[in-house]
């Protein structure tokens, strides 16, 4: 299986948050970093995983939808 996964970076003045996404079964190889850095390996990111298709993207702004297309 290929693992499709994703990240969203927030940048600060002071450091990144990255937020890991993915398929159902790629949890296992996520790393999230809020604060201390968390790998999927040793810390349950299922949350993470499995919520939506990687391939049909919309992003939404303030409510209101602001991109949609396929990635």
């Amino acid at each position: 299986m290929v693992c499709q996964k994703t990240q969203i970076l927030l940048m600060g003045t002071t450091g990144v948050i990255i937020i890991p996404l993915s398929i159902k079964g790629c949890v296992g190889e996520l790393f999230l970093q809020a604060g201390e850095p968390r790998d999927g390996r040793s810390n349950d990111l299922s949350a993470f995983g499995g919520l939506f298709g990687l391939g049909d993207w919309t992003i939404h702004v303030n409510g209101a939808l602001a991109f949609e297309g396929a990635y």
